[in-house]
């Protein structure tokens, strides 16, 4: 059975139990890490992660508002408790004093879901809801701290559905034995009151053009901001993974477009994908970006723009210039994919070792970033209903 279907099978209806072990199972090195890795007593009372993990897991499927949901969203939510703190194995550190903390567990931990749930064929959509949930996972707990709530809570609603992330953020707390669970309860429901007041409970905020959206969450702007908009170059950033088609995409929908190609270069310098020097590539990509931009030219961008981290600088390039961004987002099914870069030309074939980095480093661009985004991706069939739409906008990522 593959991985996508035994989570669906897994995933408790109301009222039904949860079967630990199997779910441990389907993912064992990174689910069993879980289990003895300590945590703070003093907020973590129960137990280690795994502890943890088990009991907010027990706590969303017994709340009623889990259980009056949709089966798409009972299956979100619950995956999203399974994997919430699964990068604390590998952040979790221990003071002088004998402190226990895990940095930066959220951000990492929706990497390294995204990891597991693309290996496992898990619909593209259904996927991104469970990382942005991962990701939002703690803002909850200090959204009292925020000197702008408004802001907190649209920023918020970006990077998941405030009431899933209020949901799950319920889960954890009743799932835990320790200081100030009350206070976070309380803050918790202040953002879901605020997010309900500025109407992006359930869906991202309406901005009146997508450059005031952009100028909001990039550059701090008030909610109020009206940009003057007058839009240099169009750009289109194409992100996918080595292999995954990027090629033909630009040959059925941008074939008569210049196109700033990373692989390009890398044979116009003769530099090897697998070299140290990809600082050379990644600076004439830059220059060669520049010389469209100051004519105003419309072009692609064609690199796997994987890394948010590594793509950020580019995207920051065209925002400079005024240009236009459409970040298009194209991936194939895992199995698919290493079979398509099994099929390239000998010389194309990427190492095994550099696919699986390139997967640990997955991160779709997003309406944080660009002014648009289009998913060209493959969808997986399954029997949760309702079906999600196939706007990005739409299902609130």
């Amino acid at each position: 059975m593959d991985n996508f279907r035994e989570m669906i099978e897994l995933t408790p209806a109301p009222g039904e139990y949860i079967d630990f072990e199997r779910i441990w199972s389907i993912w064992p090195y990174r689910m069993t890490a879980m289990d003895g890795c300590p945590q703070d007593p003093s907020y973590h009372a129960e137990g280690d992660v795994g502890v943890h993990t088990r009991s907010v897991m027990s706590a969303l499927v017994g709340l009623p508002e889990w259980q009056q949901r949709s089966e798409v969203d009972r299956f979100v939510l619950f995956w999203a408790t399974v994997l919430h703190d699964v990068a604390k194995p590998v952040t979790t550190v221990v003071d002088d004093d004998g402190r226990i903390s895990a940095p930066n567990h959220s951000r990492i931990g929706a990497q390294i879901a995204r990891e597991l749930l693309y290996k496992a064929d898990v619909d593209f959509f259904i996927r991104e809801r469970i990382c942005g949930i991962i990701l939002a996972h703690q803002r909850p707990f200090h959204f009292m701290e925020s000197s702008d709530p408004d802001r907190e809570a649209i920023k918020m609603c970006y990077m998941a559905p405030v009431r899933d992330v209020v949901l799950h953020a319920k889960a954890d707390l009743l799932g835990r034995d320790g200081i100030g669970v009350d206070d976070a309860m309380e803050s918790t429901e202040m953002l879901l009151s605020v997010a309900e007041d500025r109407g992006c409970e359930s869906r991202k905020y309406w901005f009146d053009s997508s450059t005031a959206r952009l100028g909001f969450l990039r550059d701090n702007k008030p909610i109020s901001y009206i940009p003057h908009v007058d839009f240099g170059s169009k750009v289109t950033m194409l992100y996918g993974l080595p292999g995954s088609g990027k090629d033909t995409w630009i040959k059925n929908h941008a074939r008569d477009l210049p196109v700033v190609s990373t692989d390009a270069l890398r044979v116009e310098l003769g530099i090897k994908p697998d070299s140290k020097r990809q600082g050379e590539v990644m600076q004439a990509a830059k220059e060669r970006a520049r010389e469209y931009l100051r004519k105003k030219q419309d072009f692609v961008f064609n690199a796997t723009n994987i890394d948010s981290r590594i793509r950020t600088p580019f995207v920051d390039l065209f925002h400079d210039y005024g240009a236009h961004i459409t970040g298009v987002n194209i991936e194939v099914g895992y199995r698919e994919w290493r079979q398509q870069n099994a099929k390239r030309r000998h010389k194309e074939v990427v190492p095994d070792v550099y696919l699986d980095k390139s997967v640990a480093r997955m991160e779709p661009i997003s309406f944080r970033e660009v002014h648009d985004v289009d998913n060209f991706v493959q969808r997986f069939d399954h029997n949760l209903s309702p079906e999600l739409p196939a706007s990005s906008m739409d299902a609130g990522l």
